[in-house]
């Protein structure tokens, strides 16, 4: 699903008004019942809906709300927000209408009304917040800072449309927004209904038709996706009859050191539950007899000495490679990475993380070996330490980011958090929308290289497995996460997860 921005909404807009003769009230009509729809499972009977109404498109679609809400037996009260002598075209049309059919109608213009704002919201069992959608930009005016502060205070099912008042479309810094409960994006996601802060602000997103013909929105030029299961349940093959370990591929995992043998073994073990054919795992002497209690199933490939040639032999019979969880930043690690880099094949599906990008961070000769085959992992911090930009710096700017440094660094990237971050070397962003804080733990990233490496090694496209392993491992955290709750999550309970997380996309 693509992902717009404001401007690329309001040309499909004038698109399908100025091309396809749709009436912009009739677009304006579409948006009123599609939310309608949805608040109505939201309310009971006899129910009462307060509806906050901008003086732009957003509160025009506020107004088609109450009067669809009204002939549907909701009561209505309707606060408008600014000064409605600018409310103009189609909003201007709906709000005569609402005026005509006598629905409260309460204009606050300063701060004295707040008082009459809390008396009449008490009373509603839903607010609606339809103030400025993809129309706010700059900073909230003091009268409407002390509105939205009112109505989050309120204790009430909070409902914005398209995206809460107080948050850009395009994304960036929030300062004061509507914290809303469930928006009701219209056609397509906007940025921020995605992508943090903003999406902390939507709550439960539902994106909903409003008549855009689809021929408009499937020629509009993005390099912004949804990463969504629509997309990726075809690169999760069914498993033939007919088949052998070695049909799913061989992976090469190196990973880890001493004081650090648990990030192998989330690795390998993940890899393994990814359902890859054959493991090799190339690990330190000293920790090996642990690794190998650990994770029978796997080939473990213990070094000391002569650990260049072991690591170039082992590189030409894998079908994926791994490098990075636990690996320290020793000598020894830096040479291996070097070695890594340096002799892979160019179609080798290689897979970087942890202090492999640390590694990379401090040697950056290195990036010039990175290419349309290997994917990074960074969370933020190591992110940081590769390009120089502070960690607020790359959280208020995930997406671009991350597709600047993808291009200019031929390579693929997974930015993880929440939202994660996937760029194409070609700079195409998939945003993903699996996962949650539980995953906040030590040991997750390792469990998502494992899962990486697994999908990369049965012939899929770099892009497609890595976007297809970010979305389970969020799957299989989300299942672990209602199970259990998410304090107390670990990495191990997510890597027993995953079987069963590949079944349920495949149910899709």
């Amino acid at each position: 699903m693509k992902i717009a921005k404001n401007l690329q909404m309001k040309m499909l807009d004038k698109i399908a008004i100025d091309e396809y003769s749709i009436p912009g009230i009739i677009l304006m009509e579409n948006a009123g019942i599609a939310v309608t729809q949805e608040i109505l499972k939201e309310v009971r009977d006899n129910s009462e809906v307060v509806i906050f109404c901008g003086t732009g498109n957003n509160g025009g679609d506020g107004f088609v709300i109450a009067r669809q809400l009204l002939q549907r037996g909701i009561g209505i009260q309707i606060f408008t927000v600014g000064d409605e002598s600018s409310i103009k075209g189609d909003a201007q049309i709906n709000y005569l209408i609402v005026k005509k059919m006598g629905i409260p109608l309460y204009n606050i213009s300063s701060i004295d009304n707040i008082n009459e704002v809390q008396r009449i919201i008490v009373r509603s069992e839903v607010i609606v917040d339809a103030i400025f959608g993809t129309g706010f930009h700059g900073q909230l005016h003091p009268i409407t800072t002390e509105v939205v502060n009112t109505i989050n205070r309120s204790d009430r099912n909070i409902v914005s449309v398209d995206i809460p008042s107080g948050v850009h479309g395009d994304g960036g810094p929030v300062d004061n927004a509507i914290r809303a409960n469930k928006t009701i994006v219209l056609q397509l996601p906007k940025i921020a209904n995605v992508v943090y802060p903003g999406a902390e602000y939507c709550g439960k997103i539902i994106v909903k038709n409003i008549g855009i013909p689809e021929k408009v929105v499937n020629e509009f030029e993005t390099n912004i996706y949804l990463n969504c299961q629509d997309d990726l349940k075809s690169h999760i093959l069914k498993r033939a009859v007919n088949t052998h370990k070695g049909t799913y591929g061989l992976s090469l995992i190196i990973a880890g050191s001493k004081g650090m043998p648990g990030a192998a073994v989330l690795a390998a073990k993940s890899c393994l539950r990814s359902g890859v054919g054959l493991l090799k795992v190339l690990i330190p002497e000293e920790i090996s007899s642990g690794f190998e209690s650990n994770v029978i199933e796997a080939i473990s490939i213990p070094y000391k000495d002569k650990y260049v040639e072991k690591v170039i032999e082992s590189l030409q019979e894998c079908d994926s490679i791994a490098i990075g969880p636990g690996l320290g930043k020793s000598i020894k690690s830096q040479s291996i990475m070097e070695t890594v880099l340096k002799n892979r094949k160019s179609d080798l599906p290689t897979v970087i993380d942890a202090d492999g990008l640390n590694i990379l961070a401090e040697n950056k000769l290195l990036f010039k070996y990175l290419d349309e085959n290997c994917v990074l992992t960074p969370h933020p911090g190591e992110m940081s330490r590769m390009t120089g930009l502070t960690v607020k710096e790359i959280n208020e700017n995930r997406i671009e980011v991350t597709s600047k440094y993808a291009k200019l660094w031929n390579t693929n990237i997974v930015l993880k958090g929440a939202g994660t971050i996937i760029s194409s070397h070609l700079g195409i962003i998939y945003v993903n929308t699996t996962g949650n804080p539980g995953m906040s733990t030590a040991g997750s990233g390792d469990v998502l290289t494992g899962i990486i490496t697994a999908f990369t090694s049965r012939g899929i496209g770099i892009v497609d497995a890595t976007r297809v392993s970010v979305f389970l491992h969020g799957i299989a955290g989300d299942r672990v996460a209602r199970k259990i709750g998410e304090d107390g999550l670990i990495a191990s309970d997510i890597i027993n997860e995953i079987p069963r997380a590949i079944k349920s996309i495949k149910k899709i």
